[in-house]
């Protein structure tokens, strides 16, 4: 019988929940570890069960453990969150994500999302301040055009 990390793995995502529901959720996220966690967790997202992802992301946040996994979790967080559409709450966790790992491996894409979200919010001030550092840090990354259309609008410049 194939172990549910197999089957995530093998992006098999809804099989790898079925097993993690046979084995029991509460068991599982209360013995697995941090890796393991993210593993479920991604496939909880790739499956479309955000609420069993989250849960799995945040039994990561605890005190103690790899930072570095925690903070993948949490930037797992906010992609959940965005998902969903609570774009504030998807804010809150990619600021987060880059006050823990300003340098880190995701931070490029973490304030890219940190300004899609303060934008699909609304809250413009918020964008306008990140879109300034996005150009700044990243002028020719992903979210560079969104970034220039928030300051060029701001500014009355540009479209």
């Amino acid at each position: 019988r194939t172990d549910w990390r197999e089957l995530a793995r093998a992006g098999s995502y809804g099989e790898a929940i079925s097993r993690v529901e046979v084995e029991g959720i509460d068991s599982v996220v209360r013995t697995a570890s941090a890796r393991d966690l993210l593993l479920l967790g991604d496939a909880a997202r790739y499956a479309a069960r955000p609420e069993l992802a989250r849960r799995a992301y945040e039994a990561i946040r605890v005190p103690g453990g790899d930072a570095d996994v925690k903070a993948e979790a949490t930037f797992a967080l906010g992609r959940v969150a965005a998902s969903e559409g609570r774009h504030g709450a998807a804010a809150t966790e990619f600021r987060r994500y880059l006050d823990e790992r300003p340098t880190g491996r995701l931070a490029r894409e973490a304030l890219g999302r940190l300004l899609e979200s303060h934008h699909r919010a609304g809250d413009r001030a918020a964008a306008v301040v990140v879109a300034r550092r996005y150009v700044e840090e990243y002028p020719n990354g992903p979210y560079a055009t969104l970034a220039q259309s928030l300051l060029g609008a701001r500014t009355g410049a540009g479209p």
